[in-house]
């Protein structure tokens, strides 16, 4: 089946010239693979943002969600590889763009999330963050609105703080019996004072930025 992918871009400020630079190589798709539809988005509220891409994906029969953040730089053929997958989600790798710069990948003991740095292959984890998340219509069918909400964090170490948007969508993916993973090989850089990517376990690799 050919897909048909809706791209959805939230800003809540300015789109990152690095992000601009990189994103369109990023999205393309080979000829017989399928189309994807851009849709830019300001927000002031991440939460409705990311829900009103998801009801519009529902609604308009989509076969799939592609979230790509305004602070993240992509490298060429990220959505194909993605999409060649074809799990239910599946997402690259990326780091905190402040120190300590974590990787925003997680896997779960008993004693709740921890992060997880995957090595070069696809593999299933438990969460990650959603500014590279690829996601099947059907994981949205199959889960009841709100699919992003805020809840109190379960990450070891950060119990203090808010369990995010993408990390409670994750909990409810995986609690409905759908599989999340993570291509180690897609790398995602972040954008702060400088862009930082994930290089290995306990490294990354960073580059200056200058914004135009």
């Amino acid at each position: 089946m050919r897909a048909n992918v809706l791209v959805f871009m939230p800003c809540d400020d300015q789109y990152d010239f690095a992000f601009v630079q990189t994103y369109l190589n990023a999205i393309q798709l080979p000829k017989g693979i399928g189309e994807y539809r851009i849709m830019y988005q300001a927000f002031k509220n991440i939460v409705g943002a990311r829900n009103m891409a998801a009801k519009f994906v529902v609604d308009n029969k989509y076969t799939h969600l592609f979230f790509m953040d305004s602070d993240n730089v992509y490298k060429a053929g990220t959505l194909v590889k993605l999409l060649s997958h074809d799990v239910d989600v599946v997402g690259g790798v990326y780091v905190k763009k402040i120190q300590p710069h974590y990787v925003t990948v997680f896997r779960r003991n008993e004693k709740g999330l921890y992060h997880f740095f995957p090595p070069q292959e696809l593999c299933e984890v438990d969460a990650l963050a959603t500014g590279c998340m690829l996601i099947k219509r059907e994981v949205l069918e199959r889960l009841k609105p709100p699919w992003f909400y805020y809840k109190p964090s379960e990450i070891r170490g950060y119990e203090w703080a808010t369990n995010t948007e993408d990390m409670t969508f994750c909990e409810n993916v995986k609690a409905s019996g759908m599989k999340i993973y993570v291509d180690g090989s897609v790398h995602v850089g972040h954008v702060g004072k400088y862009v930082v990517w994930p290089d290995r376990e306990d490294r990354v690799r960073v580059e200056p930025y200058k914004n135009g």
